[in-house]
């Protein structure tokens, strides 16, 4: 095959997150779904520009409840196991990182003495 690839669209894809090219991204992330319907990766992605999310270091870092989007639900659907593991810990870090911005909002002010 001479033509763009499914992992080249999906590489492309992800460069365009990084640059916050929204809509790029997501055109290209539909054109990977063309050639395979299941692509954990492309579901992945397709999360990452729900959320504006450019990269995985921003999601590790935002409080956002991951776990609900549709895009992520797909994405560990059609992931293998290991990859699969991998999201989840990502999920629990956002809801490890709200739960502890709440505590601090709420009930210290703005600090936690063990943390």
């Amino acid at each position: 095959m001479n033509g763009p690839t499914k992992d080249s669209y999906l590489k492309r894809a992800f460069i365009f997150a990084e640059d916050k090219d929204w809509v790029k991204a997501a055109e290209y992330c539909e054109k990977v779904l063309d050639i395979d319907p299941e692509c954990a990766e492309a579901y992945f992605c397709k999360m990452l520009i729900d959320f504006k999310f450019p990269n995985v270091d921003a999601l590790e870092q935002s409080c956002t409840p991951i776990s609900v989007n549709p895009n992520f639900r797909k994405a560990i659907q059609f992931a293998d196991e290991e990859q699969a593991k991998l999201w989840r810990d990502y999920s629990v870090k956002n809801i490890f990182n709200l739960t502890i911005n709440f505590l601090k909002e709420k009930n210290y002010g703005g600090a936690l003495p063990f943390i």
